[in-house]
């Protein structure tokens, strides 16, 4: 058993972060029969990745007398975390009824291991409990009121903030999940009171500003969100924990009058942390706002070099990077920087062969299951595969709520695979044994360097081989990833050079096709606020593809081709309203701007037809967006070469894969006089561009061929794993086209 001096040893090195030597000081802590010990030993345990000791600390320590009902829920505690919910469940079951329980400490402890359990009624149970044990604990009735209120049962909820306000005025925590209830009760006024009250009784904890802001933020207040967070971000603390955050919340906020001199003022604070920087930058493209543009490019451009930690840029920085046209070999730098954040220490040991005579095991990682243009396609492809050469297994990392709708999607998704595990809630080491158990053959990431991303399980290495496809076709930067699965046009030789991992060149356009299926009944324009005589050139991607050349020259075309309108999709109010100013600052009436607001697939896909031409981005080209837009048949001009990466050359590739590779522009200047002349004098071609993808439809063409786009990824599975059972390392790999349309011509006698 720790004496004294021991146990105040063990507490100031923890305090320094020297976990391991605390441990070693307290080795002798089951045995004491203090719970609470007990449960501190297991925790530095458990966050040394020794989680197994852990578990065996806390038998012991039941073993030795010390109170089982808090060593068991501990012991639930590390099972949730390993993915055990039904042994965790048992353990929590054991515990007993809080009534039973007179100490304070461990009734409120035990109501907040079930909180986050998301067992609602047990945790009531014990926080009531611990608030009729002490009825002035601002820990109790905080937790009580903020429980009651996740559960919308406000009326309760702010009986109990009330009383934790009374005693803690300045926390903003509390004022805020206090204000939050009253507004959802119809009580505004006293909302902003208790926001008032914090305010006056606030100190310097940047924790407590910050919330503070929030509660004002929700009332629109933002000179008082200003002053407050001005105050947070005065400090380096503050700067270094709430000034992303800062950040991201204005970046959502209509700023008025105020937006120029408070982006000034963030750039001024936080501009010369890489992170922070990319985060301005990545505000200011889905705002369409340009001001500063080349100089902004030219500040990212010196802080590349100090992008290290994973996770905290992730795709925000890489796709800013894209937008504003810097080259491959800076965004793949950018991204071996990032990407080589998750590898681990351990490398793991090498892959025992292949079982003989077994079908191909691939497994494929989902960010979630949810309606997405990547899990679509996906889901696609595989109702194509040959379940008779390869088993399918999917692996979901991230989750979240969807609706009647979306759950339908999610079972289809699910069912086009023959095993599926979602792993949203289980750490990355768990989740990579849970993988590693399947013995898969090869493991696909479709996450990328996405914010939401799988590469801390492929960091780990849980299978034979490892790839990237689809989600995010651009090189992860990192020795943990054998192949990039990409086509040939889109990743050329000089842009494949900046490739961590081996090019396997799939036939035509790599992106699978998304297809869709199309609602009875023709749409017409006046449906979709559409002008009837008017030509419609149209752009349904996301705001932050569009870069201020991009849209000038759009501009341009308005003006030279009379009654013309431009269809883009309402994704913001924000972007939206820049775009109409930045219109009528170049002469251009925004009411010439059509927005249509975002709508079911099969509905977006009726209703694109009704346009005339589409206008691709420059930069980074639309992905699904484009796709959608050639599936409903309306022809559309790309360049490919705008900038020195793959993202500028998507476009092209899935022109050339429909058929119409005379749409593809080899220069901007070329872009816009080609797409005047299809507008005005050049209707007669673009009507024969346009019956040309209705045949292509039909045939298919290679970029609506599903069934040849699955069966070229077999043939890229199986060439990749034939390098494997050879005993070869991996190696570049040019698949052959099976093109049905192909392969039904040869048949033919």
């Amino acid at each position: 058993m720790p004496t004294e001096a021991e146990l105040r040893e063990a507490m100031a090195l923890a305090g320094e972060g020297r976990i391991a030597e605390a441990v070693d000081r307290l080795h002798d802590a089951p045995e004491s029969g203090n719970a609470r010990l007990v449960v501190l030993f297991a925790d530095m345990l458990a966050s040394l990745g020794r989680a197994e000791e852990a578990e065996i600390a806390l038998r012991r320590g039941i073993g030795a007398g010390a109170d089982p009902a808090i060593l068991r829920f501990a012991l639930g505690r590390l099972a949730l975390q390993a993915g055990r919910s039904s042994e965790a469940k048992a353990l929590f079951a054991e515990v007993g009824a809080p009534e039973k329980s007179g100490d304070f400490a461990g009734v409120l402890d035990i109501a907040r291991a079930w909180e986050t359990a998301k067992e609602s009624a047990a945790a009531e149970a014990w926080y009531r409990r611990a608030v009729l044990l002490a009825p002035d604990h601002l820990g109790a009735l905080f937790g009580l009121g903020r429980l009651l209120s996740e559960l919308g049962r406000q009326a309760e909820s702010i009986a109990y903030l009330g009383r934790a306000h009374d005693l803690a005025p300045g926390s903003g925590a509390i004022a805020q999940q206090l204000a939050g209830d009253l507004t959802r009760l119809g009580r505004p006024s006293e909302a902003l009171a208790v926001g008032e009250a914090a305010a006056r009784h606030v100190g310097d904890d940047a924790g407590d500003l910050f919330v503070l802001g929030l509660l004002f933020l929700n009332h629109a207040k933002i000179d008082r969100v200003l002053e407050l967070w001005w105050r947070v971000l005065a400090s380096d603390q503050g700067r270094a924990d709430y000034g992303l955050a800062v950040v991201d919340a204005l970046a959502a906020t209509d700023l008025g009058e105020r937006s120029e001199a408070v982006t000034t003022r963030l750039e001024a604070l936080l501009g010369d942390r890489p992170e922070v920087l990319a985060r301005i930058a990545s505000i200011m493209l889905y705002a369409c706002d340009w001001r500063d543009y080349d100089a902004i490019s030219r500040r990212l451009d010196a802080v590349l070099p100090r992008l290290t930690v994973a996770g905290d840029i992730v795709s925000r920085i890489l796709w800013v990077l894209s937008a504003r046209g810097f080259s491959y070999q800076a965004i793949a730098g950018a991204s071996g920087r990032i990407g080589r954040g998750y590898r681990q220490a351990a490398v793991p040991p090498p892959r025992p062969p292949r079982p003989a005579g077994r079908r191909l095991r691939v497994g494929f990682l989902l960010i979630g299951t949810w309606f997405h243009s990547t899990m679509q396609a996906i889901r696609n492809l595989l109702r194509h595969f040959d379940r008779g050469r390869i088993e399918l297994y999917g692996y979901s990392r991230h989750e979240k709520e969807v609706g009647e709708e979306g759950a339908a999607f999610r079972r289809g998704l699910r069912a086009a695979f023959d095993h599926f595990r979602d792993l949203s809630a289980i750490p990355a080491e768990p989740t990579a044994r849970l993988v590693d158990e399947d013995d898969l053959d090869i493991l696909v990431d479709c996450t990328g360097l996405n914010e939401l991303n799988a590469l801390d399980v492929l960091a780990r290495r849980p299978a034979r081989i490892t790839a990237v496809y689809y989600g995010f076709s651009q090189t992860v930067g990192a020795d943990y990833v054998d192949y990039i699965l990409a086509d040939g046009d889109y990743m050329p030789p000089r842009l494949a050079a900046f490739n961590t991992e081996h090019l396997v060149r799939l036939p035509g356009c790599h992106m699978a096709p998304l297809l869709g299926d199309f609602p009875e009944g023709a749409i017409t324009r006046r449906q979709v606020d559409l002008p009837d005589e008017a030509f419609v050139f149209c752009n349904f991607n996301n705001p932050w593809k569009i870069e201020p050349v991009c849209f000038s020259l759009w501009m341009r075309l308005l003006q030279r081709v009379p009654g013309s309108v431009l269809w883009l999709c309402h994704w913001y109010d924000f972007s939206t309203e820049r775009l109409k100013a930045s219109a009528a600052s170049q002469g251009v009436d925004p009411a010439r701007l059509i927005f249509a607001p975002t709508t079911r697939h099969d509905v977006h896909l009726a209703r694109l037809g009704v346009a005339d031409l589409s206008l691709n981005n420059f930069t980074v080209g639309g992905g699904a967006t484009a796709h959608d837009t050639l599936w409903a048949g309306v022809p559309m001009l790309s360049t490919e070469d705008a900038a020195a990466a793959p993202s500028a050359r998507l476009g092209a590739t899935m022109l050339r894969a429909a058929g119409l590779p005379e749409l593809v522009m080899p220069t901007v200047e070329a872009f816009e006089r080609r797409a005047f002349e299809l507008a005005t004098s050049h209707r007669d071609e673009l009507a024969t561009l346009r019956a040309r993808l209705g045949e292509a439809r039909r045939r298919p063409a290679p970029l609506f061929d599903i069934a040849g786009a699955a069966r070229h990824l077999e043939d890229a599975f199986v060439a990749m794993i034939a390098r494997f059972d050879a005993g070869l390392a991996p190696a570049d790999i040019d698949i052959a086209p099976r093109w049905t349309a192909a392969t039904q011509r040869k048949e033919r006698p």
